[in-house]
């Protein structure tokens, strides 16, 4: 767990008290894959979807869905890294996570530490990244040019997120079924 996450988990807590939502790191998962000794060795066996999975404190228990990612430098763009390929950025599995909590009603969001300032991306945004990247792959598989930009998120489509007490990044937004019911 690095330093960002760190931070982040920080806020699980401030989040759970002011009873807005409750949220848990995500871990891959493991087997028994032999002993050392006494001491069970595990084997990793799969992918985590992403890395923090919630729910809000709303009538719904809205899901919520979160990628965490940092880069030391201030960067122009998060690469979207392919199927079944290793690289870093947004992994396409945790890219396809994301939609489906999305297009689920749920809460999808990535937050991007980039070189020391924060960023959050949402649903939509998110949707639209994919979208794009699947188009990419299309045109590819077709033999035609790949759009300029399609396997990445513009840092300018993140959302610029304040500290909060302790200087935690808050970057949780609010449920949508409280602004829907705000509304109404």
């Amino acid at each position: 767990m690095n330093e960002f996450e760190r931070e982040v988990g920080k806020t699980f807590q401030q989040y759970r008290d002011a009873r807005v939502a409750s949220l848990v790191f995500l871990h891959p998962p493991m087997r028994v894959g032999g002993m050392m000794g006494k001491q069970p060795c595990f084997v990793q066996t799969g992918k985590a979807p992403f890395d923090v999975a919630g729910i809000y404190y709303d009538k719904a228990g809205t899901a919520i869905g979160l990628e965490l990612k940092q880069t030391a430098d201030h960067e122009t763009s998060l690469p979207i890294v392919g199927p079944d390929k290793k690289g870093n950025g947004l992994q396409y599995h945790q890219l396809a996570a994301l939609v489906e909590v999305h297009q689920a009603g749920g809460v999808a969001l990535a937050l991007w530490n980039n070189g020391g300032e924060v960023g959050l991306l949402t649903g939509d945004a998110i949707q639209l990244a994919k979208i794009q990247y699947d188009a990419s792959l299309k045109a590819e598989q077709a033999g035609k040019e790949i759009t300029r930009g399609s396997r990445s998120i513009l840092w300018g489509m993140f959302k610029p997120v304040k500290d909060g007490h302790g200087g935690a990044p808050l970057w949780l937004p609010a449920s949508p079924v409280d602004k829907r019911k705000k509304a109404a």
